[in-house]
């Protein structure tokens, strides 16, 4: 039987692999980034029955329920993927001739 127990190579290889993913994903512009959550929704819903076997295998969870929480995460991705276009800066006047801008920017 196969160990599920990480060590401290793995964790620094996931650490190094994350870093580098933030540093791709921050430079994608905001509209392609919804594109690709919803992309990335639509195939968990395609492969909600399959999730839910590996789900059910892993875990002993009932299939349906795993079914259906695969479509609820597909549901949550379109949700987020709608919010890229929210994220928005402000201008706050700070007296005359002075305003202090803010730019969101992922961190």
């Amino acid at each position: 039987m196969q160990s599920s127990v990480a060590d401290a190579a793995d964790i620094e290889a996931a650490v190094v692999a994350a870093k580098a993913g933030f540093e791709t994903w921050r430079a994608v512009a905001p509209l392609e980034r919804a594109r690709i959550l919803r992309e990335v929704a639509a195939v968990v819903r395609r492969h909600a029955e399959e999730l839910a076997l590996i789900d059910a295998a892993s875990c002993g969870n009932p299939v349906r329920e795993m079914v259906s929480d695969a479509k609820v995460a597909a549901a949550q991705i379109e949700f987020f993927a709608g919010l890229v276009t929210e994220i928005k800066g402000a201008s706050i006047p700070m007296g005359p001739d002075i305003v202090n801008f803010s730019v969101g920017e992922p961190v």
